[in-house]
């Protein structure tokens, strides 16, 4: 017996000594954080203190390096807290998601920049556009795209008339859970969620709750809210929302598309360098025209660019016209990309390149 607690002993002593070197070396990364801080505020008020482009360049490295023992997702998770502590010594920036406290769009924050940063809740997509444009927030993220439902038409809608420009994306997986007050779920009457929430969840509903009543709310934050308030309603939400809300998880992972993805854009008001890994967003109007759209996409054929997603919807301000949604690999100032954009642009058409960005990190 004694042995083994030798052993054991020695092995602590052994992390006790790890701990120490990794503290000793986050102290020198946070000190070299400062001075960095301090060389940017000597170079004026136009200074960038967050530079995406540079933490996932970084982050990518970090995980082809040492991705081993240690799973992507938690190693993922200790650099950016790193990032972030690091960025609070230069200049601590606050990010604005559609709230309220527990919604996917926090989870979505909380994953790219995560717990340290300063958080807004915001009303509305709309909301959270105007709070960066009147620089009362530094950032933004909202909901763009969603592997089940499609596209989110009041984002692209705030996107075609907003300066704000696209500096990230995040790719959470959505997982929808049962949550009440209740520990049974033989006693629930009531469901609250968001509608597409709701669709997202119709099979595992006839299968074990088809008597309860569906009632569609602004979020599933709010659904949560309702759910606290009474015994025999639940909510389906995610597990940030059990967190903040204090609510038992009686069902998990419910969603019928096991791979249900939500696609989160990170808006700011700055310009991104290349990654050699990236993306660009742009929205396209076409003349009501045979083979509009497919002159317009010509040049990107001709020099290789591929298109990764476009969808479409009626151009509001004019009738039987519409905007194209269009995501290509690359950075606008990669040479393939810069010459097809520059040939499309020749097209008598409204034209708007939303930003290049590096693409999530997949983990």
């Amino acid at each position: 017996m004694s042995t083994i607690s030798d052993r054991l002993t020695t092995l602590r002593q052994q992390v006790d000594l790890l701990d120490d070197e990794i503290g000793q070396l986050l102290e020198r990364r946070a000190q070299a954080a400062k001075q960095i801080g301090e060389y940017k505020r000597s170079q004026g008020e136009d200074a960038v203190y967050y530079k995406p482009e540079r933490e996932i360049e970084i982050l990518r490295d970090k995980l082809k390096k040492y991705s081993g023992l240690i799973h992507a997702e938690d190693l993922a998770s200790i650099y950016r807290a790193i990032f972030r502590a690091c960025l609070n010594l230069q200049k601590p920036i606050q990010v604005g998601y559609l709230g309220p406290q527990g919604t996917f769009s926090q989870a979505a924050l909380i994953q790219h920049f995560g717990q340290a940063v300063r958080q807004m809740a915001c009303e509305s997509i709309e909301d959270i556009f105007k709070q960066i444009e009147s620089n009362k927030i530094d950032y933004g993220v909202v909901p763009i795209e969603n592997s089940t439902t499609g596209m989110i038409n009041l984002t692209l809608d705030r996107l075609l008339v907003s300066p704000l420009q696209i500096i990230g994306e995040i790719k959470l997986r959505i997982q929808q859970n049962l949550l009440s007050l209740s520990t049974e779920i033989k006693n629930l009457k009531t469901i609250y969620s968001h509608q597409q929430s709701l669709w997202q969840c119709q099979n595992w509903l006839k299968q074990h709750l088809p008597q309860a009543k569906q009632i569609a709310v602004a979020s599933n934050a709010k659904a949560a809210e309702l759910a606290k308030q009474d015994a025999t309603s639940a909510a389906i939400a995610g597990e940030l929302a059990a967190k903040a809300y204090q609510l038992n998880l009686l069902a998990s992972n419910i969603e019928d598309k096991s791979q249900n993805t939500t696609r989160f854009l990170i808006l700011g008001q700055q310009s991104v360098a290349a990654t050699g890994n990236d993306k660009t967003s742009l929205i396209i109007t076409t003349p009501h025209d045979p083979g509009a759209l497919l002159k317009i996409m010509a040049p990107l054929a001709k020099h290789q660019v591929n298109i990764t997603a476009i969808a479409s919807r009626p151009y509001q301000l004019e009738n039987w016209t519409y905007l194209f949604f269009i995501d290509l690999e690359g950075h606008q100032t990669d040479k393939s990309l810069a010459l097809a954009l520059a040939e499309i642009k020749q097209n008598p058409i409204m034209f708007k390149i939303l930003g290049s960005y590096p693409q999530a990190v997949e983990i």
